[in-house]
């Protein structure tokens, strides 16, 4: 019956659809003295390279109209939602407009083979898969400092009131004070980065023009990671003057970063457009001989609805869009053979429960919640066997050695993420609920919440006595719920997509985090989180790290869902793309200097 029921919403969403479609770590070892090009080895242990853009060992041809990379044209994107803040300093959400201009101390390496690390689907990026980038090497000199060698040659935008001047160890001392609470007036840091303001900094102080000294108080196994770039708020190099003459970055008509774009315009909810930074510093890593960006202009268009979204890309309006679903892709295919279509399984949706507050304070009514609901034909109906119904905790495969796999799980663990609803119904009415209750759900979709799922969650609920009202937010309102610890009793979020280990288990239940949306304030969690913080070795954090995400899975503090796929399509004339995400830390837009539009295809 419920395979039905699930069809039966499947067949209403395709039919509408088709209508509408017409239209890591790094080791705190010492290694004194041992520099690194923003490389190391698997293990962590710092090597000695050399810059690929000195050593020029692969020669390239230019770029040509029927070879390799092409320069000129305008690529354009696509997003549902327009950003709620440029300051990285007031959180994450502007990242990816933020990405096109300012830039951090190292990125993930664009070069790898995409066999040994795709970029795809998770945020985290090992350490060991850094380059170098503001940053052009950096030496671990002790077990509580490193020192940062600060690549010579890069200038700010010339747009005032930077006007072009080079970017020096001074500016990102500067950042980082201001980032971090360390110095230059600034007592303290933004609020909106917990992972790393709770990081032991004692110290950042440029010792002259190019190098920079970091000091702990005590040995931190994350520090080094974090500060190069793992930071979405904290880890971006800031232009000082604008920040001094206009108070933050939030004006877009006064943003100057060091990247590869300039914002050229804005119209609110409608478009933002970018234009190329034609003294960009920084050369392609696969095409050594290649100055970027290539594309001379981007244009990303605020399209709220997503059928629309998809028109434009059907017309050829839009380069390359991202989020589409498993029967919009199989729409695609047979109206726009052309496109290129890319499958992406990263983060699974999960609704965090309001554990402070009735229902959900008591274990027995969370656990019959996640029992209620049939994984295996949700992952087999709803995303058409595009997805993995394997319960996995805050972190999943991309940070393997930090969280348990379900086959290694308690017994008793796993009989809570198996489908039972008479055993569901069992434990509600042990709990006091033999009747059922009602409850709310903030169902946000700009944290990656899916309405169409939620209707089918809802009917999975209904069956064991539970109605479920669904209240739909917008991104904007449903973080101050978040910060203000109003959200309803079941909220939006993701897990499985993995930041960094240590700040995935700093996010969303560690009590002094703004993002702890369930309220959850448990003190040996935090306990369990701060002692993780606090190791010396990769080997005492993975296991602190695995001892706190298996209790978080204990209490059933979420929702768990399948990690379902989703799918980017792209045009056949945009080129240098294979589904990357972020380059590290919120770089997002990085990638786009990165690829082309091939003007004979287009």
């Amino acid at each position: 019956m419920k395979k039905r029921i699930i069809w039966l919403v499947l067949s209403c969403l395709m039919a509408a659809a088709l209508i509408l479609s017409s239209c890591q770590s790094a080791t705190e070892e010492e290694t004194e003295g041992q520099t690194v090009t923003g490389q190391v080895t698997e293990k962590g242990t710092p090597t000695t390279t050399t810059p690929k853009e000195e050593t020029k060992e692969t020669t390239v041809a230019a770029p040509t109209k029927t070879t390799g990379p092409q320069y000129g044209g305008t690529i354009t994107l696509t997003a549902t939602t327009d950003a709620v803040y440029l300051d990285p300093w007031n959180g994450s959400m502007g990242c990816s407009i933020v990405s096109f201009s300012l830039e951090k101390l190292a990125m993930g390496d664009w070069g790898v083979d995409r066999n040994v690390f795709d970029f795809k689907g998770s945020a985290y990026i090992p350490l060991s898969l850094y380059r170098g980038h503001i940053a052009e090497s950096w030496e671990q000199t002790s077990l509580t400092s490193f020192v940062l060698h600060i690549r010579k040659g890069v200038n700010w935008q010339n747009l005032p009131p930077m006007n072009g001047r080079e970017l020096t160890a001074y500016d990102v001392e500067w950042s980082y004070h201001r980032s971090l609470g360390l110095g230059s007036g600034f007592t303290e840091g933004t609020p909106n980065s917990s992972t790393m303001i709770a990081m032991p900094w004692e110290s950042v102080t440029a010792l002259d023009k190019y190098t920079v000294e970091v000091k702990l108080t005590q040995p931190n196994v994350a520090a080094l990671e974090s500060f190069l770039c793992e930071s979405y708020e904290a880890s971006w190099i800031y232009p000082r003057e604008v920040i001094e003459q206009y108070g933050d970055l939030n004006d877009w008509q006064h943003f100057v970063g060091s990247g590869p774009y300039m914002i050229a315009d804005h119209v609110a909810d409608a478009s933002w457009t970018f234009t190329k930074n034609p003294d960009y510093w920084c050369y392609d890593e696969k095409y050594p001989e290649n100055k970027l960006p290539y594309a001379d202009e981007v244009k990303w268009l605020i399209i709220p609805d997503v059928s629309t979204q998809l028109a434009a890309l059907r017309s050829g309006k839009i380069d390359v869009m991202g989020g589409i679903k498993k029967e919009q892709s199989d729409s695609l295919k047979k109206t726009n053979p052309e496109l290129s279509l890319i499958t992406i399984l990263g983060s699974n949706v999960s609704l965090p429960m309001r554990v402070d507050k009735a229902p959900f304070d008591d274990i027995r009514v969370r656990k019959a919640m996640q029992m209620a609901l049939d994984l295996d034909t949700i992952a087999g109906s709803y995303y058409g066997g595009e997805a993995d119904p394997t319960p996995y905790g805050e972190l999943g495969p991309a940070c393997a050695g930090y969280y348990v796999p379900y086959d290694e799980w308690p017994e008793d663990v796993k009989a809570g993420f198996e489908y039972n609803p008479e055993g569901a119904k069992a434990l509600l009415a042990e709990a006091g609920y033999p009747n059922g209750f009602t409850v709310t759900y903030d169902c946000c979709p700009g944290f990656r919440a899916d309405t169409d799922l939620a209707q089918v969650i809802k009917s999975y609920f209904g069956d064991v006595g539970v109605t479920m009202e669904i209240n739909v937010v917008e991104l904007s309102p449903y973080i101050g719920k978040v910060y203000s610890q109003s959200v309803a009793e079941l909220g939006s979020w993701w897990n499985s997509w993995a930041y960094s280990p240590i700040g995935t288990v700093k996010c969303k239940y560690y009590s002094p985090s703004v993002w702890a949306v369930g309220c959850q304030y448990d003190s040996v969690f935090d306990a369990i989180v701060d002692a993780a913080d606090a190791a010396v070795t990769v080997e005492e954090q993975m296991g602190l790290i695995k001892e706190a995400d298996m209790y978080s899975i204990e209490r059933f503090w979420e929702l768990f869902l399948p990690r379902g796929a989703t799918f980017i399509a792209q045009q056949p004339w945009f080129k240098g793309y294979n589904g990357e995400n972020t380059m590290g830390g919120g770089q997002f837009s990085a990638r786009w200097a990165r690829c082309w539009v091939d003007q004979d295809l287009k």
